[in-house]
């Protein structure tokens, strides 16, 4: 039963492709607060296996979902999920974060950054780096609109008003 300033938020975090590891990071103020495994078919949290009220995986590693409770100073908290993602030999590190202001969430920008980039199959010419370097922006930019299809949210249960 929730408290008179106690809200239940969920929170759904999905990609077009899947998350390396089969794994997300749920972070909250930009910090670690929790990892969702899907593995062998079960899905894990740091507690252990995921209760259907706290949280869930897809076994298609694309989809994860949590719902946690916040008292009502949590106003301007952050709350998002991170992951890495594989595309084109290269791998990405993704963010995305809603701010939550007590009544409702507001988009924050996604941040992703390349941490490993597939070696050249072939010796770059220097007069055709700068035409290498417009693909790879095209590239990320692709990536980057696919790293997260969705972070949904919504507030699952309001306190009860006396």
């Amino acid at each position: 039963m929730l408290k008179e300033n106690e809200t239940v938020l969920h929170f759904n975090c999905s990609t077009k492709t899947m998350f390396l590891g089969c794994t997300v990071e749920v972070l909250v103020n930009s910090r670690t607060y929790d990892d969702i495994k899907s593995f062998n078919n079960t899905c894990h949290h740091k507690d252990g296996m995921c209760q259907p009220d706290r949280c869930a995986c897809s076994v298609e590693c694309n989809e994860f979902a949590w719902n946690t409770t916040v008292q009502s100073d949590s106003i301007n908290n952050t709350f998002g999920c991170g992951s890495r993602l594989y595309e084109n030999g290269n791998t990405y590190k993704a963010k995305t974060s809603l701010k939550w202001n007590g009544d409702d969430f507001i988009t924050i920008p996604q941040v992703l950054d390349i941490i490993n980039v597939r070696p050249p199959t072939t010796v770059p010419d220097p007069n055709t780096s700068q035409k290498g370097n417009k693909t790879n922006l095209v590239s990320k930019s692709k990536i980057f609109k696919q790293a997260f299809h969705k972070l949904e949210s919504w507030v699952l249960a309001w306190p009860k008003k006396s």
